[in-house]
């Protein structure tokens, strides 16, 4: 699948492909900065709820892991992505990126965003 003309993702809006690695299976790559990178990858072999127990623990429970010390969300509409990183809050459209600090009195209204009551 490799060398396929990228297309448009009709969710994100973003060009990916899908090439086959030989190591981690179907990875798809979307185009950032005129550069392909992996983006996510999968295999074909059966997966099942177990599987996830351990990485789950770990991202939960972990002093190092970057989903305990602060709320992290990300939304992707049709037209973009929205993420909130603890009071880091960033907008992706079209290809450009804003960000602001967020005070204590502009949370709530960044949680409704995300659907969220503060």
């Amino acid at each position: 699948m490799r060398g396929k003309a990228p297309r448009c993702c009709f969710l994100c809006r973003r060009y990916c492909r899908l090439d086959k690695d030989p190591f981690l299976g179907w990875v798809l790559m979307d185009l950032h900065h005129g550069q392909w990178r992996q983006f996510y990858s999968f295999t074909e072999e059966p997966q099942l709820m177990v599987d996830d127990i351990a990485p789950t623990f770990c991202c939960e429970k972990h002093p190092d892991s970057p989903f305990i010390h602060q709320e992290m969300f990300s939304m992707k509409p049709a037209h973009g992505r929205y993420t909130l990183d603890g009071h880091l809050y960033k907008e992706f459209v079209d290809g450009q990126v804003t960000a602001k600090e967020l005070t204590d009195e502009e949370m709530p209204a960044a949680y409704r965003k995300f659907d969220f009551a503060y």
